[in-house]
């Protein structure tokens, strides 16, 4: 018989839904359906050993060899997924992990948007975490869905038609033939507020595009 247990936050987060997905998901070869929401969900989770983790990507059955569910209905961040990946190794444990081939997926251009946009807010920012979660909707329901640089197209677009731009995007021309218009964007992560990590698209005269990170 299948024990179906389904955990449900009623307030605005930290009601404790890690530690009750951590308590179920102790029975063997038990999955943890990820319903919604992406990498801006933080469910912690603390051994008896004191082994502390605050689970986006993985479900938090994680430490109990629990299998972990992307549903369709959950937003792909590969950055964070791979980050959150290799923390998890390090404390020596391999996450099993199902992902629903549609799947939302945030590219490193929304995040980028998204905290273009939360600081051309000024004194009205929204608080926003900067992980592009509400950009990546908004994307998809426009349609551009494709990994393609048709998403930097999409946002350029955006930026003007809603005057975002405001100078943020620096044009120049390399010495190397054929020359190259380079756009370079600035981003942070959350996590890792100190670091910034910049893309230089490069866009050759004739067309040809690249991307150096």
């Amino acid at each position: 018989m299948k024990d179906i247990r389904i955990v449900c936050g009623a307030n605005f987060g930290d009601e404790g839904k890690g530690l009750m997905t951590d308590y179920f998901s102790q029975k063997p070869n038990s999955i943890v359906v990820c319903s919604n929401g992406g990498a801006q969900r933080g469910h912690t989770v603390t051994t008896p050993d004191a082994i502390r983790h605050v689970f986006h990507h993985f479900g938090s059955g994680t430490f109990n060899r629990a299998s972990t569910y992307l549903s369709e209905d959950f937003i792909v961040n590969p950055i964070i997924f791979k980050q959150e990946y290799d923390e998890l190794m390090k404390l020596n444990y391999i996450p099993n992990t199902y992902i629903n081939q549609n799947c939302m997926v945030t590219t490193p251009f929304d995040m980028m948007a998204n905290q273009i946009i939360e600081e051309s807010r000024g004194k009205n920012k929204h608080g926003s975490c900067g992980l592009g979660i509400f950009e990546t909707i908004k994307r998809y329901k426009a349609g551009v869905t494709d990994m393609d640089y048709n998403i930097r197209d999409y946002y350029v677009d955006l930026f003007k038609r809603e005057n975002i731009i405001n100078g943020r995007w620096s044009t120049m021309k390399t010495k190397e033939k054929p020359s190259f218009v380079a756009n370079d964007i600035s981003f942070a992560l959350p996590n890792e507020p100190n670091t910034q990590y910049v893309i230089t698209l490069l866009v050759r005269e004739d067309g040809e595009r690249g991307i150096i990170a």
